[in-house]
Order: C-alpha cells, then sequence, then structure tokens
C-alpha cells in the first residue's frame, strides 16, 4: 500500500534527523498517516500537473477537444512528448 502523507517538515526532521524521538511528533505522525490519500494499486506515474500545464500555450484547454484542432488553439496544445517527459513525483505503482 502506497500512502501520500503531509507532514510538518520540523516533525519530519525531528523524526528521522534527530536522535530523539518524542511521542507528540509519532502522535503527528500516525495522524498525517491516517489522514493520507491511498494510492490506488495499479496507478500509473504521478505527475506534476503545473510543471505539464507550463508547457502548452493554449487558454482554452478546457474547451479544446482531445487529439484534434481547434479554432481556438489551432496545434497549441500540450504535445505527447510534453506528457512523456512531464516530471514525475511518484513513479507508478504495479500493484503488489
Amino acid at each position: 500500500m502506497r500512502v501520500v502523507i503531509d507532514v510538518d517538515d520540523n516533525v519530519y526532521v525531528r523524526l528521522f534527523d534527530c536522535d530523539y524521538n518524542s511521542l507528540d511528533d509519532m502522535d503527528k505522525a500516525c495522524t498525517a498517516i491516517r489522514r493520507g490519500t491511498v494510492l490506488p494499486e495499479e496507478c500509473g506515474d504521478l505527475i506534476d500537473r503545473k510543471a505539464l500545464l507550463s508547457h502548452t500555450k493554449c487558454t482554452y484547454m478546457d474547451d479544446c477537444p482531445s487529439g484534434s484542432s481547434c479554432d481556438k488553439c489551432s496545434d497549441n496544445c500540450v504535445e505527447v512528448r510534453d506528457i512523456k517527459n512531464a516530471p514525475i513525483v511518484i513513479e507508478a505503482n504495479k500493484g503488489e
């Protein structure tokens, strides 16, 4: 199982970079895990949407029919190579 969590930077540093672990920090880490997002067993690579959108010139991205040109953006939508080269935040999960 893979879980994406949001934990305070200071708590992380104290838990992993110090010789002392407080029960309060461990409790905060457990709470972060409980509130985390479980990833589907066989999800693909999770990419940085912000980085990908920086490659598009199309201001009408939501209205552009996928795979075709339109009057609003011609051929300025995100290209397949940009999607393939988007920075990977979390590697694909092939299942257990």
